[in-house]
């Protein structure tokens, strides 16, 4: 199998707005951290910094950003870039890929190396990340049954061992969704159904298939430079002059859906399982009713309205671009997103 060097340069993207959080952050990943050539972007969702990393700059290679710096970079475009929303990582997307890095890893804040809360043997995250974005082979469970009905086990249906283990080659592999034990990424209505299972019931390895999409959740990936293009995370919950979005919390998901529809059409790949981290903060169940109502609804008409476009273009950049003008939505918030998607492209 073809592997990255241990030398490979990753950068690390956190967006936050807690100084005790990053301190935290830092601290428990210093030991996977440290053995590799990590430069971390932190992206501070404040007009700018209001907590000081200097203490830990010798630790570290370590670059902090905030909302001054939008506008530094993106000038008159900094407006792409929402405020109060985790989709602020697409900024260090951006830094990122301009200053060279070749591997860019994204997670949230309160998300910690499994292994400093469950015994695991051979944790490696950053080694893991690499291993799983190679083009060579990937070794996956694929599901071998399917039931004939819903919600009724039929009679000669296997109760155990439905997988295989398969070795999957010559795949171009540009993204890797990890998934998180301890809290799981749920929307409302299901964080109010509440969630116990132990995470090895849940975790799954798996290709996501062409003309499949995937609920794509931003708090724990790693991606190839060249898909920077076509992953922006979107225009959620405020802009830059304080105007309210009307929709929040699918930033990410969405980012997912248009971006597996470029991979489709470019022949790229998506995986999804490990590596896993520990999610250890659950976000207000009430307040993300409200947030998520409005998109909810939408959620379920977008994907079909992707689904149905036809891509011509042959990098990610156009398909990018393509994709957002022949979007056939045309209300307040989509112009705008289009318009934001059309910049968001231009600028590599």
């Amino acid at each position: 199998m073809n592997t990255y060097p241990n030398n490979t340069k990753i950068a690390l993207v956190v967006p936050t707005i807690r100084g005790e959080s990053i301190k935290r952050f830092l601290e428990e990943w210093k030991a996977h951290i440290t053995r590799y050539d990590v430069t971390i972007f932190i992206i501070e969702d404040n007009p700018e910094p209001t907590f000081d990393l200097n203490f830990c700059k010798n630790k570290f290679n370590l670059i902090h950003y905030s909302w001054l710096d939008f506008k530094k970079e993106l000038g008159e475009n900094s407006w792409i870039i929402p405020r109060r929303n985790a989709s602020i990582r697409s900024f260090g997307f951006y830094m990122a890929y301009k200053n060279g890095f070749d591997i860019i890893v994204t997670l949230d804040d309160d998300c910690y190396p499994l292994d400093n809360y469950i015994k695991v043997d051979n944790y490696d995250y950053f080694g893991t990340c690499l291993k799983r974005l190679c083009s060579y082979e990937l070794k996956l469970e694929e599901r071998r049954w399917e039931s004939t009905v819903l919600n009724i086990r039929p009679r000669g249906f296997p109760y155990r061992n439905l997988t295989t283990e398969r070795i999957f080659k010559n795949l171009n592999i540009i993204l890797n969704h990890g998934l998180w034990a301890n809290i799981p990424d749920l929307d409302a209505p299901n964080q109010l159904l509440g969630f116990t299972s132990d995470y090895r019931n849940y975790i799954i390895d798996t290709l996501i298939p062409p003309r499949m999409y995937f609920p794509m959740c931003g708090m724990n990936i790693v991606f190839k430079k060249e898909a920077v293009p076509a992953l922006y995370f979107l225009l959620m919950n405020m802009g830059e002059n304080d105007e309210k979005y009307p929709y929040d919390r699918f930033d990410d998901i969405w980012a997912g859906v248009f971006f597996k529809k470029i991979c489709d059409h470019l022949g790229y790949h998506v995986v999804s399982g490990h590596p896993i981290v520990w999610h250890d903060r659950q976000s207000d169940v009430f307040r993300n009713l409200q947030k998520e109502a409005k998109g909810i609804e939408m959620n379920e008409k977008l994907w079909k309205i992707v689904d149905e476009i036809q891509l011509e273009s042959d990098n990610f950049a156009d398909c990018y671009k393509e994709l957002a003008n022949k979007l056939p939505l045309n209300d307040e918030y989509f112009s705008k997103l289009k318009r934001a998607m059309t910049i968001w492209a231009d600028l590599f």
